[in-house]
């Protein structure tokens, strides 16, 4: 809402696969090949138009580690940003070339380059990173009782 509806499903999908409350999420290098990521571009056509549940999976795991680069080059201030860019009308290419300063190619490269060394899946270290932004809409009186576990749990 935040971007009046204007946000593509990627960067929508991927910041609300980043804020799951989960113990850890996937990571699009663990999972896949340098060789095997698709530009960022095809990310929405993927996740509306497969006919394969795995690269469906691989889709919204490439939209929250993008989300994910985006927070640990340019700081977490940066979605906001690209949200008020994305409101303002700008389209993906606009709005990360607004905010980052760089073309969605070199974005590409550098996102590629950060991979190689963030090939692990991301641990919850905080329950609402967005929360200035972002409602999860939980009562604060029901969030003191979610619990996570680490044990395999039904």
């Amino acid at each position: 809402q935040a971007s009046r509806d204007n946000a593509p499903r990627w960067f929508q999908e991927g910041i609300a696969t980043r804020l799951e409350l989960v113990d850890g999420q996937r990571n699009i290098f663990g999972a896949r090949g340098m060789s095997d990521l698709i530009p960022y571009e095809l990310i929405d056509a993927t996740m509306t138009s497969s006919l394969d549940p795995a690269n469906i999976t691989d889709a919204y795991t490439h939209a929250q580690t993008v989300i994910r680069f985006l927070e640990s080059r340019y700081g977490k201030g940066v979605l906001a940003k690209i949200i008020v860019a994305y409101r303002d009308g700008a389209n993906s290419e606009d709005a990360l070339l607004r905010t980052t300063g760089k073309s969605t190619e070199q974005l590409d490269r550098e996102f590629r380059d950060w991979g190689k060394g963030h090939r692990d899946p991301f641990p919850l270290v905080e329950k609402y990173p967005y929360d200035k932004f972002y409602s999860p809409g939980v009562d604060p009186n029901v969030q003191s009782g979610i619990k996570f576990s680490t044990r395999g749990s039904h």
